[in-house]
């Protein structure tokens, strides 16, 4: 099936050979839209008509470029992901980085671990303290983003996203 898929991508120009530097080129929109036409999309596409679609058992890169055409599609489609969980927090990170080449990065956003335990009198990482926030205020503003987490990371107690949002500051300069 990949090979059939790699097959089409060059008929359709999505993939370009080029001798002189060594390497192809790839445009991703053609690509993703290749996948989009596979019979075994559209399968799985129909497999999510419910209010709350879970997909299990897509190996190797399927599951990315899966996860990315559905990301990719038009929006107000209604079969876009809004969350990737994964078993670690190097998963997630890997998840995070082949999402971001397949879309637009800024539409990626990682969800990192807190780094601590709740019984540490110790403060997180600022740094993973703006991630985590970047990506809760970009989920409740209902931007279109893929958001990727480990399930540790999930599970950290949060406000309901009707409490988060009311109690939303915004500072400017």
């Amino acid at each position: 099936t990949l090979y059939k898929l790699c097959r089409n991508c060059v008929r359709m120009g999505a993939i370009s050979w080029a001798s002189s530097q060594g390497g192809i080129s790839l445009a991703i929109g053609a690509l993703l839209e290749t996948f989009r036409e596979a019979p075994d999309y559209a399968k799985l596409v129909e497999a999510t008509t419910g209010e709350k679609p879970l997909i299990v058992g897509l190996a190797g890169t399927q599951k990315s470029l899966y996860v990315a055409a559905l990301a990719d599609d038009p929006p107000g489609g209604r079969h876009f992901p809004a969350l990737v969980l994964t078993h670690s927090h190097y998963q997630a990170e890997k998840w995070h980085r082949d999402l971001a080449t397949l879309l637009a990065p800024e539409r990626v956003l990682l969800f990192p671990n807190l780094e601590t335990h709740p019984h540490e009198e110790v403060l997180s990482d600022p740094g993973v303290l703006k991630g985590r926030l970047a990506a809760l205020l970009r989920l409740v503003a209902g931007d279109p983003v893929v958001v990727v987490s480990s399930i540790q990371a999930a599970t950290a107690k949060l406000a309901p996203p009707g409490v988060f949002a009311a109690h939303r500051i915004e500072l400017v300069a």
